[in-house]
């Protein structure tokens, strides 16, 4: 923890921003048999394409039982 405050420390003294480092998206979907929550689904992906940078990573945590999807 020591050596990352220091990393993040040496960052804005060099004048980087948070806009310059790399983001995780995290989408949690909860889907059921019928994939009713399918179309919410799509809309946090539009929004975070809308959003995300090309270093930037996504990552989907997907409960399901089965089912449509």
């Amino acid at each position: 923890r020591k050596a990352h405050r220091e990393a993040r420390r040496t960052e804005k003294e060099a004048g980087r921003d948070d806009a310059d480092r790399r983001r995780v998206f995290v989408l949690d979907f909860k889907g059921d048999i019928r994939a009713s929550a399918v179309t919410a689904l799509r809309e946090e992906v539009s929004a975070i394409v809308g959003v995300a940078g090309p270093d930037d990573e996504v990552l989907l945590r997907l409960e399901n039982f089965g089912g449509a999807v």
